[in-house]
């Protein structure tokens, strides 16, 4: 589903207005933790913290299995872009092909992308989506439940409902920014806003060390971090989390469409593969580790995948700068030799 939705994008997008489809086409997507927290907080506002009963859970089920199916019919009867000349002159020059021939030839394609040195660059940030992801939608609402300390201020299932909304509210506003200077970041390049959701996720991250007991991402605890649990403090870390995650999924998309036209399919794929791969090794730690260790983990992770964002894109820029003197040159010359 990521992948086709990623394609689709790019097919309907140009350089000029990737970087606002991608921000939006992610807005979108990450909404539905805003309108998810608002169920949530309906389902469970009333409701006891252990009192999750099994007619509950079939409603909850049963809602999110709805909502899926619903995305994947409205992906399915999206209408097809308009289709490039050059590709269909291409297609009619290869003629049919073999279904498993085609198949073959995707899978020798995308092993070719990905042992590439350019695609290592911005396969880092992809992998570190995936841990950034789990935490924030994971082992960050378990750690939150699992702090008692909050239960003398409220409801802890009422908290997690709030930080998926607070997660929302970031994602929204992440969609926002980014879309509006969406042109902004074709001109500059996207490394400043990356750099600028890398400095914001590292501010949340410390408070999240400072507001959290690090046994909360294993078990129910009633200790505290450097100062007592606080809600708003919580609940603040979740948005900007979800600020960050926009920011960083729209900038590596909208990079993509970029740099790999042509070979999208491949490109979202595999990065999805690193993202999906990172993040369920984050799951499975996620339990085992104290929340500062996996803190740790995101502090230098964000770091590592913004500074190999920013090489990537700079390697792309200097290539094309060069392509770009090679073609003027080249036609300088035919001018002199006409003349």
């Amino acid at each position: 589903m990521w992948t086709a939705v990623g394609q689709y994008m790019a097919m309907n997008s140009d350089e000029k207005t990737v970087g606002r489809n991608s921000s939006m086409m992610y807005m979108i997507i990450m909404s539905g933790t805003l309108w998810g927290g608002g169920f949530l907080l309906a389902m469970f506002g009333g409701k006891d913290d252990r009192e999750i009963t099994e007619s509950t859970q079939y409603v909850l089920y049963g809602v999110f299995t709805g909502v899926s199916l619903l995305g994947a019919i409205i992906l399915l009867v999206l209408p097809n872009p308009p289709k490039n000349p050059r590709e269909e002159k291409k297609q009619e020059a290869e003629g049919e092909k073999n279904h498993w021939g085609e198949v073959a030839e995707e899978l020798y394609k995308s092993a070719r992308l990905v042992i590439t040195f350019d695609f290592l660059l911005i396969a880092i940030p992809s992998a570190f989506t995936g841990i950034e992801l789990s935490f924030w939608s994971g082992v960050y609402p378990t750690s939150l439940s699992f702090t008692k300390q909050f239960h003398s201020q409220i409801n802890t299932n009422v908290l997690i409902a709030l930080n998926c909304i607070a997660v929302g509210c970031g994602e929204l506003l992440g969609g926002l920014i980014f879309g509006v200077f969406g042109r902004k970041g074709a001109k500059i390049g996207r490394s400043p806003f990356m750099w600028f959701g890398t400095i914001l996720s590292i501010i949340a991250y410390i408070l999240v060390w400072l507001n959290i007991p690090g046994p909360a991402s294993i078990d129910k605890t009633y200790e505290v971090s450097t100062f007592h649990p606080n809600v708003p403090i919580a609940l603040i870390c979740g948005f900007i989390m979800g600020f960050f995650d926009n920011c960083i999924n729209s900038m590596i998309y909208a990079y993509i469409a970029v740099q790999y036209e042509g070979q999208t399919k491949q490109a979202y794929a595999l990065s999805k593969f690193f993202h999906s791969l990172l993040g369920a090794v984050c799951l499975f730690y996620g339990g085992k580790f104290t929340i500062q260790t996996q803190l740790s983990i995101l502090l230098v992770g964000t770091v590592v995948s913004v500074i190999s964002f920013q090489y990537g894109e700079l390697r792309f820029k200097r290539k094309r700068r060069l392509a770009a003197a090679t073609i003027s040159s080249d036609n300088t010359g035919e001018e002199w030799d006409k003349f």
